[in-house]
């Protein structure tokens, strides 16, 4: 039969070098009344279960930022699980867990940091040489969530106002510029 809509969830291995994914695990969504019955956090879930239970080691994992719940970001902590997730610019965060401190946006909380170059390695696919972009990094908490994480905001030059996207982390002790790398390969 002809599937039109279907969800396909499918988690991958990358090969940052080298630059592919080698697919170790997937599921079709299934649907009822053409709605999907699992969600896309449960699914995650369940395939990072189902490969641990093989044996597969403890990898970070990096998601986009349809992946970005704080259930989702409990559900890889209590599987000790380092993750790498571009979080959504809507997101309230701030620097410690005190009430008295106010929420803040991204854009804000980031202002007036040091920021620092990056640049990625190129695959042996690639043409040309990755553009040098720059980091911010800052540990935060977001609005809904008890545990510290460690974020970072990349922006295309030195002197931009906005960022382009904003990395989030349960590892503490990662790199920002491993932290973009993992994003970047989601």
């Amino acid at each position: 039969n002809v599937y039109t809509g279907q969800k396909i969830f499918v988690l991958s291995l990358v090969n940052k070098r080298k630059g592919y994914a080698l697919p170790l695990h997937y599921f079709i969504c299934e649907k009822i009344d053409s709605k999907v019955v699992q969600s896309g956090h449960e699914l995650t879930i369940k395939l990072l279960k189902d490969i641990f239970d093989e044996g597969f080691p403890i990898l970070p994992v990096a998601l986009d930022a349809w992946f970005d719940s704080i259930s989702l970001m409990q559900n890889l902590d209590d599987l000790k699980v380092p993750f790498c997730i571009h979080t959504k610019d809507n997101r309230k965060v701030r620097h410690c867990r005190s009430s008295k401190v106010p929420w803040k946006t991204w854009k804000s909380h980031f202002k007036n940091k040091t920021r620092y170059s990056v640049k990625l390695l190129k695959t042996e696919h690639q043409k040309r040489s990755r553009k040098t972009k720059y980091i911010h990094e800052s540990f935060v908490y977001i609005k809904g969530r008890i545990s510290i994480l460690k974020a970072i905001a990349v922006y295309n030059k030195l002197t931009d106002s906005s960022h382009f996207s904003i990395y989030v982390t349960n590892d503490l002790k990662m790199s920002g510029a491993f932290l973009y790398e993992l994003g970047r390969k989601r």
